[in-house]
């Protein structure tokens, strides 16, 4: 039976479930889909465009963005607050982090404290008891709505969206990879040729995210 979100709930008290059935009712949220999809097609190539050069920038880049960016970033300092450093070199990992590709500073950070705080109950964003693709990748597919992203960020993440670097962060996501995208090629391109420049591509990046 439907279960519909009650009336004057908070983003607090959504529940996964209600999730489900705002992806039934609301559809896909376009952009992210289309991230998605651009991403896995575009790593279909790395076979074909293989380098010993693009395959170590893949792992450099791996190691940066997962390792650097996102464990220690995202995850250590931005969400739990496990150590502290100048706010440059906050902005620095959110940078880093930002080009994992696993969404801005404020988005990951709000969701996974969000998680924290319902931790395999309703209103964890990603619970498995909610199915293995519902918790792999379709949670974040639904068209929630700007106001349920401002929502979450206010509620979980206020110290990240009061930051203007972040919120500039947050807004230059996808832009950001475009241009390490042109980047990359440019570097092969300049440096070697066009094939090493399409191997950078598809191994620095679509293979790496």
């Amino acid at each position: 039976k439907r279960r519909d979100k009650p009336h004057g709930a908070t983003v607090a008290t959504v529940t996964t479930k209600s999730a489900m059935h705002e992806f039934r009712d609301k559809g896909l949220d376009w952009p992210i889909v289309i991230w998605i999809v651009v991403v896995h097609l575009g790593a279909l190539a790395a076979p074909f465009c293989f380098t010993w050069k693009g395959l170590g920038l893949f792992a450099v880049m791996s190691w940066m963005t997962g390792s650097i960016g996102v464990c220690l970033g995202y995850h250590r300092q931005l969400t739990h607050g496990s150590f502290t450093t100048h706010r440059s070199v906050r902005w620095l990992l959110a940078l880093i982090g930002g080009l994992s590709g696993e969404g801005s500073a404020i988005t990951w950070v709000a969701n996974h404290r969000k998680h924290h705080v319902f931790s395999d109950k309703e209103g964890d964003p990603h619970s498995p008891r909610d199915g293995k693709w519902w918790s792999h990748m379709l949670w974040f597919m639904p068209d929630w709505g700007r106001k349920y992203h401002d929502e979450t960020a206010a509620r979980y993440a206020p110290d990240l969206a009061k930051d203007p670097v972040m919120r500039a962060l947050h807004t230059l996501f996808l832009p950001s990879h475009i241009a390490m995208t042109l980047l990359l090629y440019a570097i092969g391109y300049f440096g070697w040729d066009n094939y090493t420049a399409m191997s950078f591509v598809a191994w620095g990046m679509f293979a790496r995210v």
